[in-house]
């Protein structure tokens, strides 16, 4: 089999979606060498400035015939009347992960689902980005063989806005979830008084709900005269400029940090010292981030939102996000409880061993196999 992969977003600073393409294209190549992946640095409608930064792998079955092609001459290519399969690669199937599903003659096609927020909760999102999403999913609705959702959860959300859709057109699906990345997990021997911060790793825009966060931290930091530093890590979402001068003047008289977008290397460190890891956020598709603290051992206080609750329900210490002072109390009474903070730790490992991108990359190739029999 020839399985056609974009990775058109791991060519910018990575988010979740780009992170997703990534793992899993490292998770085909890896676990299925007996099949071709061709990579597709441009894909649709995305044409990148430059692909330097995207996915690269050194394996005889994985190809990159987009590679080093110029922003122009892929917008050229992707927008002419008939796309050229040769040229492509005439991959049996193409898999599309940055909410484009362009129709490529002989191929079946498999479009990613993140999530449904663009129509669900439309105030976290500018209009244009809201815009180029559901175009990106109407377009699919048209052109895709079959959808792979990154959660149950955004597999419930799709099916909300079209009942019964899949089953009427007989389209596949497959829920192929987020894992951790291939971060190194820290010594989980380290003990409780080792870890000295709060943390929180995420863009700063709407959904992600940082407000009720420095709220919380304002809360909690009245109440504690040795109140732990509080880091944010994370690139500038839309909507964000407010929180950001916030988080500056907090700054000046609190021990808040924003350090911005960060290598994987310092995330890494980030994840595994810190003394709890908190997660506001009002909607996810999966919730990432999570996952990758768990992984690390790494106590998680986050709400029950959206896919929150299939990834960290029984895992984790929860809020209203609506309700800082309810935050405020959970930090609290987490830092007081070193008890408590240990049996967190250990369901935080617990938990992240059951999302591997090996399962991920096993279940995609069982939806490949029934579009392509």
């Amino acid at each position: 089999m020839k399985i056609g992969f974009d990775v058109a977003q791991t060519c910018i600073e990575k988010a979740g979606c780009g992170y997703y393409a990534d793992s899993l294209a490292q998770a085909l190549a890896k676990g299925f060498p007996q099949h071709e992946l061709v990579l597709y640095h441009h894909f649709g409608r995305w044409n990148n400035e430059s692909t330097d930064l995207g996915t690269k792998i050194e394996s005889k079955s994985v190809t990159e015939p987009l590679r080093n092609w110029s922003k122009q001459e892929a917008a050229d290519f992707w927008s002419a009347p008939s796309i050229d399969p040769h040229i492509l690669g005439n991959p049996d199937v193409i898999v599309g992960n940055c909410f484009q599903m362009p129709k490529v003659q002989g191929a079946k096609s498999v479009f990613t689902v993140y999530d449904t927020s663009f129509w669900t909760h439309p105030n976290f999102h500018t209009e244009p980005n809201r815009l180029v999403c559901q175009e990106g999913l109407l377009e699919a609705i048209r052109n895709a063989d079959a959808f792979s959702f990154i959660s149950q959860h955004s597999k419930s959300d799709f099916e909300r806005i079209f009942p019964n859709w899949l089953t009427k057109q007989k389209k596949d699906s497959a829920v192929t979830p987020l894992a951790a990345r291939n971060l190194r997990r820290k010594d989980i021997k380290k003990n409780f008084p080792k870890r000295d911060y709060w943390l929180f790793v995420g863009s700063l825009e709407p959904r992600k709900n940082v407000e009720t966060l420095l709220d919380a931290y304002e809360i909690y930091a009245s109440q504690n005269n040795k109140a732990m530093p509080l880091k944010l890590a994370g690139g500038a979402g839309w909507k964000s400029e407010e929180t950001k001068q916030r988080i500056d003047r907090l700054s000046q008289s609190l021990p808040i940090e924003h350090l911005g977008y960060v290598s994987d290397e310092i995330l890494e460190y980030l994840y595994g010292n810190a003394f709890a890891f908190i997660f506001p956020s009002w909607y996810e598709g999966f919730g990432l981030p999570v996952i990758e603290a768990m992984n690390q051992g790494t106590p998680i206080i986050t709400t029950l939102e959206s896919s929150l609750r299939e990834i960290a329900n029984g895992y984790s210490l929860n809020f209203n996000p609506s309700d800082a002072n309810d935050l405020a109390q959970k930090m609290l009474s987490l830092e007081n409880d070193p008890i408590g903070w240990k049996d967190l730790r250990q369901k935080s490992l617990e938990r992240a061993n059951s999302y591997n991108w090996d399962y991920t990359a096993a279940m995609l190739i069982q939806l490949l196999y029934k579009i392509l029999k």
